[in-house]
């Protein structure tokens, strides 16, 4: 009788959902069509050693994200991206992947704003607004999709190029990544 239900636990990803209906009105019950969908498994790295401190002038300095985990990317979003500068339309971040593959995906953002703290997703509905310290989820310069169908394993970059005659900071940033494929390639010894 009911036309809706809502899952209220954690499915996790790689899980196969399945689910019956069938029509019943005044000629009586119909067939039942099932139907399922996989869920596809997420997964969120972040570097260890943070905070990374930006110099002045000129300079690129790089964040380093070693994932040791394998599977292809499906989707990929820059995640709790916050730190310090004192002028954000010199900077430029691009992350890039093991193999070169890279997407420069903050481009000269604001001028004189003096930190940030958001997040980059292609699904996103707006561009980030100026000071860009609401913690939201926003367009980036360029599409993070360019790192798609690629294996997720490998030592990742964050680069942040600074044209500006002023030190900074990328304080947290990490990925949260879709994958096909996925394997855990690491052992706990506990």
């Amino acid at each position: 009788t009911n036309t809706s239900f809502q899952i209220n636990t954690p499915v996790l990803g790689g899980t196969t959902l399945y689910w019956r209906v069938r029509a019943n009105n005044i000629c009586g019950p119909g067939d039942w069509s099932t139907r399922s969908f996989t869920v596809e498994p997420c997964y969120f790295y972040s570097p260890q050693t943070l905070p990374v401190s930006i110099s002045a002038g000129n300079a690129n300095t790089y964040s380093y994200l070693n994932i040791k985990d394998q599977g292809n990317i499906t989707d990929l979003n820059i995640i709790d991206f916050e730190g310090v500068c004192p002028s954000l339309v010199s900077w430029k971040f691009t992350l890039i992947h093991p193999s070169g593959t890279s997407s420069l995906f903050w481009d000269s953002p604001c001028n004189r704003e003096s930190s940030f703290d958001l997040a980059f997703d292609d699904a996103a509905t707006s561009t980030w607004p100026c000071p860009p310290t609401t913690g939201l989820t926003y367009i980036p310069s360029n599409n993070l999709s360019v790192l798609n169908n690629l294996n997720l394993k490998g030592n990742w970059s964050l680069k942040v190029e600074n044209l500006a005659l002023q030190n900074g900071s990328v304080d947290t940033w990490g990925m949260k990544v879709c994958v096909n494929n996925f394997c855990r390639l690491t052992v706990d010894n506990t």
